[in-house]
């Protein structure tokens, strides 16, 4: 939402500076989040234990964002690894064959 008396047009390519500082603090608040977060990573339906796997919230939002973050953190894991992350977190009903589609 543009506060009044703002522009985020973007002239001659110069972002306007109002834009910079909330883009740069948007930034900041995203990557403190993703330094937050554990290691290993949780498997997304114990964080987010209220979304199904076909919901909406894997789409956009928070969820969009930490589906993304896990899917880059799996895939990265060898192949030993992802073996025994796999016997530790297992999926649960619903959500059988979400890490062979990770791959």
């Amino acid at each position: 939402m543009v506060k009044k008396g703002r522009s985020w047009r973007i002239q001659d390519g110069v972002i306007p500076e109002n834009l910079r500082t909330e883009l740069d603090e948007e930034l900041r608040r995203h990557q403190a989040w993703l330094q937050s977060l554990s290691n290993p990573l949780q498997p997304p339906w114990v964080l987010f234990p209220t979304y199904e796997r076909s919901s909406v919230g894997w789409r956009m939002g928070a969820g969009e964002d930490y589906m993304g973050h896990f899917r880059q953190w799996y895939v990265a894991l060898d192949a030993t690894a992802q073996t025994a992350y796999r016997a530790v977190e297992p999926e649960p009903d619903g959500w059988k064959g979400f890490y062979d589609r990770l791959r």
